[in-house]
């Protein structure tokens, strides 16, 4: 049995309203791509993290952009709209069952306002965990079902008050190579730190230094593991141009200093 949000749980002899995943995928693509035309025999979720993708389905044109998903109903058809303007990422789950989980449209694509940080790791152990070969997976299901819960949950959260907390999620990720805190965010939007910290806290969950640190830290792993930089150039891009005061930030953080975490994680 594996718990989930919202007091549910899962269980591999209960399905009822459960989802159950086909095929995991990360897509990672460099300007001037499109997507080929094919036939989904299932329902089809696309989270992008990069860039923009731009989708056909069934006639209707769709410009996904980062941190938005497109949830896509079986038997529709789909193809590219036309080639991507610069380079693009993104996941794609199929999945068979009630598509109601995510929301009661049949298509629909919504943009995150929540704990984008959960989310992109909960996709992140939905693509690793995912193998081919093993046609029913529970904890695989489960894990999926949780992610559709959390993203049902960013993609209803509202703003207070007129209160443009999506804009400052971007700000922070934008900006993520230079030192920001909630001084920036201040100076930019013009609400005072006490009311941005209440706001940030109530919306997410999260003070603005802890989000700022899981993005900065995410990060500064994803770089470790996937690109060539080194860790004193990893540091200057997630913000700090000391490269000691990296090795101390990541190692308070992960218990372990950045070379030593390239190392196990490659």
């Amino acid at each position: 049995m594996i718990i989930i949000p919202d007091g549910l749980s899962y269980d591999k002899k209960v399905r009822t309203g459960s989802l159950s995943v086909r095929n995991v995928a990360f897509t990672s693509v460099r300007n001037n791509w499109i997507h080929k035309e094919r036939f989904l025999y299932a329902n089809e979720f696309i989270f992008v993290t990069d860039g923009t993708v731009h989708i056909k389905a069934d006639g209707r044109v769709y410009d996904i952009e980062k941190n938005e998903f497109l949830i896509l109903p079986q038997f529709s058809v789909l193809s590219g709209d036309r080639p991507s303007e610069s380079s693009c990422a993104f996941y794609s789950v199929t999945f068979e069952g009630n598509i109601d989980v995510l929301n009661k449209k049949e298509r629909i694509k919504q943009r995150l306002s929540g704990n984008i940080v959960f989310i992109y790791d909960l996709m992140k152990k939905l693509w690793t965990r995912y193998r081919p070969e093993v046609r029913d997976d529970a904890e695989l299901d489960a894990l999926f079902l949780t992610l559709a819960y959390e993203l049902r949950a960013a993609a209803d959260c509202m703003t207070d008050a007129g209160v443009p907390m999506q804009k400052m999620l971007d700000y922070i990720h934008d900006h993520i190579n230079s030192p920001v805190d909630i001084s920036d965010l201040c100076g930019e939007f013009n609400y005072s730190p006490d009311y941005i910290s209440k706001m940030f806290s109530k919306t997410y969950g999260i003070t603005v230094k802890k989000y700022i640190n899981q993005v900065k830290m995410a990060a500064a792993k994803q770089l470790l593991v996937t690109s060539h930089l080194s860790v004193e150039q990893v540091g200057s891009a997630v913000g700090f141009d000391n490269v000691h005061l990296f090795y101390k930030y990541f190692r308070y953080h992960e218990k372990i200093t950045p070379s030593e975490y390239r190392k196990l994680n490659r």
